[in-house]
């Protein structure tokens, strides 16, 4: 399969992740907690998943933000701000 872009085709190819070697493999899939709450049929909850974690308070959010550059796109200390939301 050629790539569809630019970003497709800069892309380091996955082959190496796939240990041949191995004979059987699993895959537990993570459902979000959002997913929980509708009727979708969805597979049984894994051990990985567990309880989300609890929403941060307002005091939280002005410490983590405190310093950075909302009054125009691209100023924000990305490192930083990633970890906050992380």
């Amino acid at each position: 399969m050629k790539p569809m872009g630019l970003n497709d085709a800069r892309a380091r190819p996955m082959t190496r992740i796939f240990d041949q070697s191995v004979a059987t493999w699993t895959y537990d899939a993570v459902v979000p907690a959002t997913l929980r709450a509708t009727r979708l049929p969805l597979p049984p909850a894994t051990r990985a998943e567990g309880p989300p974690p609890p929403p941060r308070s307002s005091e939280y959010w002005q410490a983590a933000m405190a310093g950075q550059d909302f009054s125009t796109e691209d100023v924000l200390d990305t490192r930083r701000f990633n970890a906050a939301l992380w």
